[in-house]
């Protein structure tokens, strides 16, 4: 094998950390990091440990003291006078509170109409919906009904939805899809929101992403849910893994412990339930005569067929004599 072969052999069978989507931790400039904290430090022994992040009016104050050391350097005053370290460094600091505060609901608050209902809703960052002012008519003469937030109702799948009324109706509307068109971009036509935290009622603009279905259906711990819940629910069957010719290759105890060999329950399960012929290559079945339920079951059924037997054998027993 030449030489460049044997190369590029090896360069796709190593692991390669930079192609794998790995955070690049080792870009990081550490001196300008070794400042960061030098702020954290002064911060601390000035005030407390992680004191700043339970502040009244987080973002506008964190702003106001961005704003004040990016200032300071426009002017020319390159060092703060009270820590003596620069300016950027705390304005980078500040830049990673806001930052923090972001991600942690303390942001700053956006409102903005609601597509389609531009007239009679808007929304806000943090996930509320709201009516506005609306004038309805009487035979008086009308009056003017004040806007309100509106309070969401979850349907059985866990979703917070709300009633709209518009000039088409009265329609129900799921919370996080009118956030998400109401906030986020979605140039690739995506039909479905992620929430990010796996928390079904958290609407947070933050916390949502427009996906496809394949994206939406391997994210997080989603397929291990669906096998614990499979399990939940007196699914906790055996299940015997076939080849081809019907010849059983291996028994598990249940639906989830297919794992242990690198199966997805998942597809497993789809071919028990008959839905797929097969899943890896194999024909997956409960394995039924294992099953204490259903033997408790046939013993039911062979006791009743002997006590009926039993009864016919009398009655003719009686009648012969």
């Amino acid at each position: 094998m030449k030489e460049e072969e044997i190369r590029n052999n090896e360069s796709t069978s190593k692991k390669n950390d930079f192609k794998d989507n790995k955070l690049r931790w080792d870009l990081l400039p550490l001196e300008t990091i070794e400042n960061l904290v030098k702020v954290y430090s002064f911060g601390s022994k000035k005030y407390s440990d992680n004191s700043w992040q339970n502040l009244d009016n987080f973002w506008e104050r964190y702003k106001a003291a961005l704003l004040r050391h990016l200032t300071a350097i426009e002017k020319g005053e390159f060092y703060d006078k009270e820590s003596g370290l620069p300016h950027s460094s705390h304005l980078m600091w500040n830049a990673v509170a806001l930052d923090y505060g972001f991600t942690h609901g303390k942001g700053k608050v956006v409102y903005k109409d609601i597509p389609g209902y531009e007239e009679f809703y808007y929304a806000d960052s943090n996930g509320n919906i709201y009516s506005k002012d609306r004038f309805h008519n009487t035979s008086q003469g009308g009056f003017i009904k004040k806007g309100r937030m509106l309070k969401p109702f979850k349907n059985n799948r866990g979703y917070l939805n709300v009633s709209l009324c518009g000039n088409n109706g009265q329609k129900t509307e799921k919370v996080h899809r009118l956030i998400a068109k109401t906030f986020l971009d979605n140039p690739n036509n995506y039909q479905e929101i992620n929430h990010k935290n796996e928390i079904k009622d958290d609407n947070r603009v933050i916390n949502l992403e427009w996906c496809d279905r394949l994206y939406n259906m391997n994210y997080g711990t989603i397929r291990s849910r669906l096998s614990e819940h499979a399990d939940s629910k007196n699914r906790v069957k055996p299940i015997v893994r076939l080849n081809k010719n019907g010849d059983v290759i291996r028994k598990y105890e249940s639906i989830t412990s297919v794992k242990e060999d690198g199966f997805d329950p998942s597809y497993v399960l789809k071919v028990c339930r008959g839905t797929k012929q097969e899943a890896y290559g194999f024909v997956w079945k409960y394995d039924d005569l294992n099953d204490n339920s259903l033997l408790e079951k046939l013993n039911k059924r062979i006791e009743e067929k002997i006590n009926n037997c039993n009864k016919i054998l009398d009655e003719l027993e009686t009648t012969q004599k």
